[in-house]
């Protein structure tokens, strides 16, 4: 179960910025303004977690398309073997997609 955000006003940050910097040993804190969020804030070592938890999902992303490409191209090798391809060709391939 997730926990509810830490929310504070920009007024908050404003009047006491070193007790909401405190409040990121907890966890994010949104910032609101007017009672809108307006901005997040998180630690240097959250955001650190987050940015390499994205490029970690990013590179499963490409592995995945990678392989369903070879898998499709081998399915249309095994239909019709006179489409086959070299590896160069193959690696170019990949290239155009955006995935080597």
């Amino acid at each position: 179960m997730h926990k509810l955000p830490q929310m504070a006003s920009v007024t908050e940050l404003r009047n006491d910025y070193n007790a909401l910097i405190a409040r990121l040993s907890e966890g994010p804190v949104v910032l609101s303004q007017r009672s809108r969020a307006a901005a997040v804030l998180v630690s240097p070592q959250e955001w650190d977690q987050t940015a390499q938890m994205i490029k970690t999902l990013q590179a499963q992303l490409d592995q995945e398309r990678r392989l369903r490409l070879s898998n499709q191209r081998y399915a249309a090798y095994m239909t019709d073997p006179a489409r086959s391809v070299t590896q160069a060709e193959f690696d170019r391939q990949l290239a155009e997609a955006g995935l080597m």
